[in-house]
Formats: structure tokens, C-alpha cells, sequence
């Protein structure tokens, strides 16, 4: 049982280390609103899983060392109490930080003028994903082709450099960022 609580603990801990770098990696594990997961997602997240591993790692490996090896059965519910416990508080804490405004940089008209690049192609009808710098911090936004964009059927290849023109309804209307839109 030691290898699966280090194994949970290692993993678990290096997935945190991850997370808390991934700004700076600009990893992103968010699952889609729209994916269709439902409540799923809410519970069953990459984070509370994270947080689940390490918990349940973290405290099966100090009581398995604390104890000698001792009371499997002590040591095993209270590590997967504990990976419980951590993952849901970790479940309910990122959940009421999205709904209040902790975090977030002002409205989503802060946006608008924000150059940033493509992170998933934007087509004349299907809306991409486009990551923008607002202070310190990248932010991914759900992206759509602005109305001022050239020749309709043109979309907007992964990588091109943008420019936010609008927000509605927390979609952001991207242009590409060329001469011709500065002299405009």
C-alpha cells in the first residue's frame, strides 16, 4: 500500500507544482461549459482530482511511516478521508471564487484594445479562443471574428496576433492586427 500512497503523493504533488506554474507555462485544463458534462465537471474536475491524489498520498504515506507500517486499515480510510475532504474543499473554494468577481480584472470591457494571440482557430462560424495579457496575468477568452474583418469566409489561424475590438456576453470580437486596422 506504500507505493500507491507515494505514487498518489508524487503524482499528485508534481500535478500541483504544474498548476501552480501554469500561467507561466500557459497550460490550460479548464473543461468547456459546452462540453456537455454537466455537474460532472463540477465534481469530478482535474483539480479535485489533483487535490484528491495528493491528499490521500500525503496522508497515507505520513501514517504509514508514522505508524511502521501498523494499522493498514487505520492509515487507508483516513488518507482517502483525506483525499476526499481535500478535493471537495478544493471543489467548493475555485467553484465561489468563479462566481464572485475574486481574481477577475474588471469588467469585460478591460478587454477591449487587449492585443493577444490565437489559441484556437477562429472561423467565420465556429468561435475560437484567443489568450490576451491584462496586467500580469494571460487570460484565454472565447473568441469570434469582429465584424471589420476582410473577406468573409477568412478565419483566423493559431498564432496570428489580434486585437480585441469588442465584448459581449463575455465573447470576445477579434480582429487580426495589421497596418491597415492601425491607420483605420
Amino acid at each position: 500500500m506504500l507505493t500507491a500512497y507515494i505514487s498518489c503523493f508524487a503524482l499528485g504533488g508534481v500535478l500541483l507544482a504544474l498548476s501552480l506554474f501554469g500561467d507561466f507555462l500557459e497550460g490550460d485544463a479548464d473543461v468547456p461549459e459546452d462540453a456537455g458534462l454537466g455537474a460532472a465537471t463540477a465534481i469530478f474536475s482535474v483539480r479535485t482530482l489533483v487535490y484528491g491524489l495528493f491528499g490521500f498520498g500525503a496522508c497515507g504515506t505520513a501514517l504509514h511511516v508514522l505508524w511502521d507500517g501498523g494499522r493498514p486499515l487505520g492509515a487507508g480510510l483516513a488518507a482517502v478521508g483525506t483525499g476526499l475532504v481535500s478535493g471537495g474543499l478544493a471543489s467548493v473554494v475555485f467553484r465561489s471564487l468563479r462566481r464572485t468577481e475574486a481574481g477577475m480584472i474588471e469588467g469585460e470591457e478591460a478587454f477591449v484594445g487587449a492585443t493577444g494571440r490565437v489559441a484556437l482557430e477562429i472561423g467565420p462560424d465556429s468561435p475560437g479562443f484567443v489568450r490576451v495579457r491584462r496586467g500580469q496575468r494571460r487570460v484565454r477568452l472565447r473568441a469570434r471574428l469582429a465584424p471589420l474583418v476582410g473577406p468573409a469566409g477568412q478565419a483566423l489561424p493559431e498564432g496570428r496576433e489580434v486585437v480585441v475590438v469588442e465584448m459581449k456576453d463575455g465573447v470576445a470580437a477579434a480582429a487580426p492586427v495589421d497596418v491597415k486596422l492601425l491607420e483605420d
